[in-house]
């Protein structure tokens, strides 16, 4: 189902650049062959590799407690502990292997790697679009920051002086979105300008 959808396909095209010792640069979407005939004729079992990786991933020490309801702080934390301490001792017999973190040991974009900066065109019959994309250092261990978030409201901003302002003046773009992704295998920032007939002869610009 996520063949034919354009932005899963230049999602996934710019993925398989990726360094290839990191998990991003695997095809995150199967089909008949990948999913079912190929392991088979290699005598793979997909449902036995999928209750492993459960196993090996799927544990309370990775577990994380969010519990909202209209009670007080004290009604909420007795729920938590009466349905979930008994966690703990199914941990002490799970054999969990360490969260893995790729960005550090395997980033998956570098200068190193040359695969930054690297511009793909892609046909398409819709509207013409720009998408820029920004690795950036790891946003993971500063989400409760959201360091993400200034660039939003930067992005934001219509007024003057502002980037739409900007684009709409230069007639460039008339609209762009942007979204962020952050992973253990990395993190990014992406934008998508939907583009002018100048714009679309004047990426550079953009």
């Amino acid at each position: 189902k996520n063949q034919p959808d354009m932005t899963r396909r230049l999602w996934h095209l710019w993925h398989s650049k990726a360094n290839p010792e990191n998990p991003m640069h695997q095809f995150a979407t199967g089909d008949l062959q990948t999913l079912k005939l190929r392991p088979e004729a290699q005598n793979k079992s997909l449902v036995q590799a999928l209750r492993e990786f459960h196993r090996r991933n799927y544990c309370p020490s990775r577990l994380h407690l969010v519990l909202v309801g209209n009670s007080s702080t004290d009604d909420l934390l007795s729920l938590g502990h009466r349905h979930f301490d008994a966690l703990a001792e199914v941990s002490k017999d799970s054999q969990c292997t360490p969260r893995p973190v790729y960005f550090l040991d395997h980033p998956p974009f570098s200068k190193k790697l040359q695969n930054i900066g690297r511009k793909f065109t892609v046909g398409t019959h819709g509207t013409p679009e720009m998408w820029v994309v920004l690795p950036t250092l790891p946003l993971r261990p500063h989400y409760k920051e959201l360091p993400e978030a200034y660039i939003w409201n930067a992005l934001a901003h219509y007024g003057p002086g502002s980037l739409k302002a900007l684009l709409l003046r230069e007639d460039l773009s008339q609209s762009y979105s942007y979204t962020a992704e952050s992973t253990v295998a990395g993190s990014s920032i992406m934008l998508m300008f939907s583009l002018t007939e100048r714009g679309a002869k004047n990426t550079d610009l953009v």
